[in-house]
């Protein structure tokens, strides 16, 4: 993304249509249940944000490269591509415009792909309400996966569990972002000074010492306000958790119309008996191997019903679908 973003060419452009082009092809006319778009959602959901968080550090790292120079459009266009889609004179304008326009063409490009899953596979829009429930459930009420009861430890941050739900590693993106960032600070530092790293001890006069001393109470109280900002966030979400809790058995008892076995939405009766006699030429017995009991498959003779995982206990890579 930031060799795309800083590229002299249309890098940018050509990476967009190439990734927007194969998730929208990976998903349209394609059959997908209740659960399985559960888990494209969650996908959905990492994605978006780890996208954001890199976009961050891109736009972070050019305003440090560009902060100290001055560049006229009307003399000729030297930085990238990316920055002359719409021209500008102010700098963050020059810098953020690549940033958003990354994020609404994921947005536009999600919101195709979940038109065209509940449009063709007849699911109603009131899934995505039940989805967050769930992750409301596991917020609220500290329930992890599999296990459902009372609230436990209300006191202790349940988010890890949602972050389980949903597939969301946080550590890599940590480091990430630490390596990332001190890098920048010790750039932003050596454009100034006359040292190249930050972690060496040159002769300081005392104008400099209060210039550093300066900025290090900055970034004291940018990570008090971050901190502060974290906390309020956790609040609302749990207490917007807390707040759904209410309607969730009703939910839960009206989303059984997007179960197996639903009427279709928009077919008829004709093409619902076609569709029932196709099913049935298709599922024919006497066409699949007979099963073995190898890896903890049913034994010999006793082919046996799979139960369904239901939708609270479902994770972003739990295996909803037999693929032996």
């Amino acid at each position: 993304m930031n060799v795309a973003v800083n590229s002299y060419d249309h890098a940018l452009l050509t990476l967009l249509v190439s990734n927007q082009f194969v998730e929208i092809k990976g998903s349209v006319f394609k059959k997908f249940e209740k659960d399985s778009l559960f888990q494209i959602t969650c996908a959905d959901i990492v994605e978006r944000f780890t996208l954001a968080l890199m976009l961050i550090v891109v736009a972070f790292r050019n305003l440090i490269e560009l902060s100290g120079s001055e560049f006229d459009f009307s003399e000729g266009f030297v930085l990238p591509k990316s920055f002359g889609w719409f021209r500008g004179n102010n700098i963050l304008w020059t810098i953020s415009y690549p940033v958003l326009t990354v994020m609404l063409s994921e947005m536009l490009v999600d919101w195709l792909k979940h038109a065209f899953i509940t449009k063709f596979n007849h699911i109603r829009p009131s899934a995505y309400e039940r989805y967050t429930d769930v992750l409301c459930r596991d917020l609220a009420s500290g329930s992890a996966v599999g296990r459902r009861g009372a609230r436990k430890h209300s006191y202790v941050d349940q988010s890890p569990l949602v972050a389980r739900r949903l597939g969301f590693a946080s550590l890599p993106l940590a480091v990430v972002a630490i390596l990332i960032g001190s890098q920048s600070l010790n750039l932003m530092f050596a454009v100034n000074s006359d040292f190249s790293s930050l972690w060496t001890v040159p002769s300081l006069t005392h104008a400099e010492i209060m210039h550093y001393a300066t900025w290090a109470a900055m970034g004291l109280l940018f990570w008090i306000c971050f901190l502060v900002i974290k906390v309020i966030l956790g609040v609302n979400l749990v207490s917007y958790a807390s707040r759904r809790r209410a309607g969730m058995d009703a939910r839960e008892i009206a989303d059984v119309v997007n179960d197996f076995g639903r009427d279709p939405i928009g077919e008829g009766k004709e093409e619902q008996v076609y569709n029932k006699k196709l099913k049935s030429l298709l599922d024919n017995e006497e066409d699949d191997a007979p099963r073995t009991a190898e890896i903890g498959e049913n034994k010999p003779g006793h082919p046996g019903k799979r139960g369904r995982v239901k939708l609270e206990d479902l994770t972003r890579y739990t295996m909803v679908k037999r693929i032996w």
